[in-house]
């Protein structure tokens, strides 16, 4: 099994980087990018990693955002364009990121029921200046998630997407891969 990661690191290729207005926006792009693609939906798009073998996914941090593919050793090359249509093509379709958006609102509501996120967020609002990233949540807030729209994605998934920032990291046997 072999893992590749399409990794875009340093200043502002997280959740660092987005506007405050817009918190929440590179976690749900991050989610919403495994939803379909120019090519696939979110359905042909599973059904093509399934056929390799292969798990997609995508995340964010930060200071990072990134793109992931576990597959077989010898569908290392097929897996790694459906990797790489997932990181440059994604469609962002509007119903799942509306989806998406209102499962981070319900998130949050049950946040606010939980004593040790409300503690969280406590901590991190004493911790660090009002104008700090790091005081917010990196998922957003009640808000600015709901201005979360396809195009906010699509603008941040369009900011972070810079080769200067990108590594791809290949790790697993590549004994006899060229």
């Amino acid at each position: 099994l072999l893992v590749a990661h399409l990794l875009l690191h340093g200043a502002g290729s997280g959740v660092t980087g987005e506007p405050a207005a817009h918190g929440g926006a590179t976690v749900l792009a991050a989610r919403a990018m495994t939803e379909g693609t120019a090519r696939h939906d979110a359905v042909a798009l599973i059904e093509a990693s399934e056929r390799l073998g292969a798990e997609l996914s995508a995340d964010a941090g930060w200071d990072s955002f990134g793109v992931s593919v576990d597959v077989p050793r010898s569908r290392l090359a097929p897996a790694l364009a459906l990797l790489a249509e997932v990181a440059l093509e994604p469609s962002f379709p509007a119903d799942e990121v509306e989806r998406l958006r209102e499962e981070r609102l319900n998130d949050l509501l049950q946040a606010q029921a939980e004593p040790r996120r409300r503690v969280e967020r406590a901590f991190a609002a004493a911790l660090y200046a009002p104008e700090a990233a790091y005081q917010r949540s990196m998922g957003g807030s009640e808000d600015t998630v709901p201005g979360l729209t396809r195009d906010v994605l699509v603008a941040r998934h369009a900011a972070l997407m810079r080769p200067s920032k990108a590594t791809i990291l290949i790790a697993g046997d590549l004994s006899g891969i060229d």
